[in-house]
């Protein structure tokens, strides 16, 4: 199994498959915590400067993270 968790600056909670979710801080601790942080929108108000420097691995959806290499971001 898995431990998802999420952070949405627009989507305080919501329901899927009969389970909760409450967004989270989106903090250095929480990225560095998370297996894989899963980028599935591109909202304006990210620092995708600090998700980078704080993930450990990075599956980047929207390629909201242009311009930056690191080997850790996987783009779809």
């Amino acid at each position: 199994g898995a431990v998802v968790s999420y952070h949405d600056p627009y989507v305080a909670d919501f329901v899927a498959a009969n389970t909760s979710f409450h967004t989270i801080e989106l903090t250095a601790q929480a990225l560095q915590q998370a297996d894989c942080v899963v980028i599935v929108t591109n909202h304006a108000s990210y620092d995708w400067a600090f998700i980078t420097q704080h993930a450990r691995l990075i599956v980047d959806s929207r390629n909201a993270i242009k311009g930056q290499s690191p080997a850790r971001v996987v783009r779809l």
